[in-house]
């Protein structure tokens, strides 16, 4: 694992529990998921979440679950579909939010949406312009016409 994903962990749980409700840890893993390190983003999550957990004082592993679900389907998934469509990207972390956020009883905050959408675009364009995408240049995957 590297040493700047834990720093970048810790930092992210204490802004999320300290200045703002939006999942940042999520948004971090999902980042690292579909950037082809499934494996950190899974021990990030497991780990992040429980560090949000005690942090936020609530149930401990909620906040685990709520990330380690999204992180296993994308992962799952990851050769079924192209990670370099940002489509894709946007139905993954809208949904993933939004799903986070009823497992917490937070429903209807659409607010969340839309700041996965300003925080999905520059994202996804500066991973895409680095060639940072783990399989986004992959031709096994499969493509959706339109």
């Amino acid at each position: 694992m590297k040493w700047w994903l834990i720093i970048l962990t810790i930092l992210f749980v204490f802004v999320q529990t300290t200045v703002t409700e939006f999942n940042l840890l999520l948004f971090m893993v999902l980042v690292l998921a579909l950037s082809g390190l499934g494996n950190q983003a899974m021990l990030i999550g497991f780990f992040g979440g429980l560090l949000v957990d005690l942090a936020g004082q609530t149930a401990i592993g909620v906040t685990s679950i709520s990330i380690l679900v999204p992180v296993y389907l994308v992962t799952l998934y990851q050769r079924k579909f192209s990670s370099g469509n940002i489509l894709f990207w946007l139905v993954i972390f809208s949904a993933s939010i939004y799903v986070s956020d009823a497992v917490k009883g937070r429903l209807n905050r659409w607010q969340d949406i839309l700041i996965v959408i300003l925080l999905v675009l520059p994202t996804f364009f500066i991973l895409n312009r680095l060639s940072l995408l783990g399989w986004a240049q992959d031709d096994e995957g499969i493509r959706l016409k339109g």
